[in-house]
């Protein structure tokens, strides 16, 4: 008897562990936002940036780029060496992982970007931060 309650425990035990999900970044995805307000309460401008994006071409989340209400000067990312990898100053470009977004697909790890964005006073305004790249 105490055998047949043994096997009924550990299987009541084993059924009732959940198989653990892998990660996946694009369920994970924290934005960054940055914003200036007038003395009249309007915005001047309104950043978004997500901290992870994964480029490999499933159309989730494929590419990285600012996202909100402001007028662009630069956009620059950075690898681990300091080295820019990615320009732009069209509001409409994305980086998509790669270098120049044409060159070799970078490789899966953080990368620092610079934004620098003017508001409509013409102030403008250097920020810093970091991205995580998943494959």
């Amino acid at each position: 008897m105490r055998f047949f309650i043994c096997i009924i425990a550990i299987c009541f035990l084993l059924s009732s562990c959940k198989k653990e999900e892998p990660f996946n970044p694009d369920e994970h995805i924290v934005y960054e936002h940055w914003y200036k307000l007038s003395g009249s309460a309007d915005t001047l401008y309104s950043v978004y940036f997500e901290n992870t994006f994964t480029p490999n071409g499933d159309g989730i989340n494929d590419d990285f780029r600012p996202v909100g209400y402001f007028s662009l000067i630069k956009f620059r990312v950075y690898n681990k060496s300091g080295e820019v990898i990615y320009e732009t100053t069209d509001i409409s470009k994305s980086w998509r992982g790669k270098v120049n977004n044409s060159g070799d697909a970078v490789q899966m790890g953080a990368y620092a970007y610079q934004f620098i964005v003017s508001d409509v006073y013409g102030e403008s305004y250097d920020y810093f931060g970091t991205v995580m790249l998943y494959k």
